[in-house]
């Protein structure tokens, strides 16, 4: 791969989309298909506006300089908003993808058009623009105007301007109306306008988190919402009337003042549903939630309670029982745990705890797993201490004995940990010492 022969670095918070188009225009390509195939690979990457695929080829071409596959993706595009509500096993399967080229793009993978809320305009702030043009030469697209949600400037507090393009190329915010494509300025009252500074404040921080225990947050929710009265602490909660609490809060008559993307959600019909966990990897729903409940905290309250919430005392669940366990996963009681694991199935266990074992199974399955899972994972512990013991007996009965003995005559403690532990069983293999040379390499 040639060298790029001038590199800039990142200006701010700029985003990926930014920086390419200030490359762009500073090395004087003439096409926007020239500059998508030096930097990505492919012609065609300027049409994906928020993170091309081909991400690999531009680590590569810009030599690891302006960061990693993963660093970008969650720093410097509206991906990174999504990234913290996925689900760790979708986390380490996108992760896999890092070095791929091909398939569909990083948008569709994260989910984002599912939420409806893929990134489709360029929004840019007057202001940031006369200051960037004044501090480096050069205005730029902020990722803080870009993520969903993001309708308010952070640092002048004015409606952002959207940007419709009409073509696809790379272009930085205008600095005159002559720009390719049309824009359009939101007007709101004050008052809107700082709850909403408050849902983009939220959006914000969240970009770069690794992860955020939802758990924690809908329990948080839920005792909010019965506390206040909102919800009742009997079963079951009445999605419509959290819906007619939603549609009722000064969020909800902003973002319909607004006319902005999420204006479709003020009719509030999703809370019950998300609280459900059935849209659970939604940011939007849990971003716009978390600030109607609390609409008196400051900025940092409101930030530091969603990112690092904390464990109410008692959780309960949306039925409105209390839960025998929350995060992290099987934090039972050690009597109820001892209990449950005494039985050989979950039938026996719940006619012992006095439920029914749907109550049970339903539990289990809140916590995202079934019930053999349960007890492999609750066991594993056990199972793991008892196969490396079995192994230590037989060598400890048997001394000099070789390794292939051990895998012969404990073939079911040797299976186990080859499956569930292999670095245990490989070190405790090590300590027998080699019976039979190695076989010397062959010379030509």
């Amino acid at each position: 791969m040639s060298p790029i022969a001038f590199l800039p670095g990142w200006q701010g918070d700029e985003s990926l989309y930014s920086w390419c188009a200030r490359f762009h225009q500073v090395c004087g390509n003439g096409s926007a298909r020239r500059t998508s195939s030096v930097l990505f690979g492919g012609e065609h990457a300027v049409r994906e506006r928020d993170a091309p695929m081909q991400l690999r080829h531009f680590v590569d071409a810009t030599h690891g300089a302006l960061g990693s596959v993963e660093s970008i993706l969650r720093t410097r595009t509206a991906t990174g908003l999504y990234w913290p509500f996925l689900h760790p096993r979708r986390r380490e399967q996108i992760r896999r993808y890092f070095d791929s080229t091909a398939g569909s793009g990083w948008v569709t993978r994260i989910g984002m058009p599912a939420s409806a809320l893929a990134v489709r305009e360029l929004r840019y702030c007057n202001e940031c623009v006369v200051e960037d043009v004044s501090r480096i030469g050069i205005p730029r697209w902020r990722l803080a105007h870009q993520i969903s949600c993001a309708h308010v400037c952070l640092d002048h507090e004015n409606p952002l301007r959207t940007l419709k393009l009409r073509a696809s190329t790379w272009l930085l915010p205008p600095e005159a109306k002559a720009a390719i494509g049309r824009t359009e300025e939101a007007t709101w009252s004050p008052a809107a306008g700082r709850i909403l500074q408050r849902l983009a404040h939220l959006a914000w921080k969240c970009i770069g988190v690794e992860a955020i225990e939802l758990d924690l947050v809908r329990a948080a929710v839920l005792h909010r919402l019965r506390e206040d009265g909102i919800a009742s602490w009997q079963f079951p909660v009445d999605g419509v009337r959290l819906a007619r609490w939603f549609r009722g809060t000064d969020l909800a008559s902003a973002i319909r003042e607004a006319h902005s993307s999420p204006a479709r959600l003020a009719d509030g019909l999703w809370v019950h549903a998300l609280l459900r966990r059935r849209r659970e990897e939604h940011p939007v729903l849990w971003l716009m939630l978390w600030c109607a409940i609390h609409p008196e905290y400051s900025l940092d309250a409101l930030t530091s309670g969603f990112l690092a919430p904390a464990a109410c005392p008692v959780i309960w669940d949306e039925r409105g029982q209390g839960c025998l366990w929350s995060t992290p996963r099987f934090a039972l009681p050690p009597n109820v745990m001892d209990l449950i694991l005494r039985h050989d199935s979950l039938k026996s266990a719940a006619r012992v705890l006095g439920i029914s074992i749907v109550t049970l199974r339903r539990h289990l399955e809140l916590e995202g797993c079934h019930g053999g899972e349960f007890f492999a994972e609750a066991r594993a512990s056990q199972r793991r201490h008892d196969a490396l013991e079995v192994i230590r007996q037989y060598v400890a009965q048997h001394p000099g004995c070789s390794r292939t003995a051990v895998h012969h005559d404990c073939k079911t403690a040797v299976a186990w940990l080859s499956r569930n532990s292999k670095d245990d069983l490989a070190r405790l293999l090590a300590t027998i010492p080699e019976r039979r040379p190695r076989q010397l390499d062959l010379l030509r």
